[in-house]
């Protein structure tokens, strides 16, 4: 005679059961791992081509405004030195080497930088010293 307790675990349906319970915890592993490998991808990828010209262009708007455009005195002497402190600043606030090293998540945070950027007191005072008369039309 077969008891009720024997039974019970080997029924069709219980074994079925146990093989999708299996399944879906593999599948809620497989799920975390790539979830993990995602966050990695996005925590490391640079930006791309397309989104350095995008800062590059803006950065280079920034200077000329402060400059005061092309055809001033202060871009003729101290051009070079404002374009390196726009680029030094941003290397050291956002902590890279280079300004296209730049993680992709902080893209917008770099397009905020260099259109918000105004050149330290010292160097913005040079600036206005050198542009003395220069009509800003």
């Amino acid at each position: 005679m077969i008891r009720n307790s024997e039974i019970v675990g080997k029924s069709t349906g219980h074994v079925a059961q146990k093989k999708r319970t299996r399944l879906m915890a593999e599948m809620v592993t497989s799920i975390d791992e790539l979830d993990t490998r995602v966050t990695s991808l996005e925590d490391t990828m640079r930006i791309n081509g397309t989104q350095e010209y995008k800062i590059h262009e803006k950065g280079k708007a920034s200077v000329m405004k402060a400059l005061g455009g092309k055809d001033t005195p202060a871009y003729k002497q101290l051009g070079r030195k404002v374009f390196s402190a726009i680029w030094s600043e941003f290397k050291h606030y956002f902590d890279i080497p280079r300004y296209n090293e730049l993680p992709a998540k902080r893209f917008n945070d770099g397009l905020r930088f260099v259109e918000t950027w105004h050149p330290k007191q010292e160097l913005l005072m040079d600036i206005e010293e050198l542009n003395k008369g220069v009509s800003n039309d």
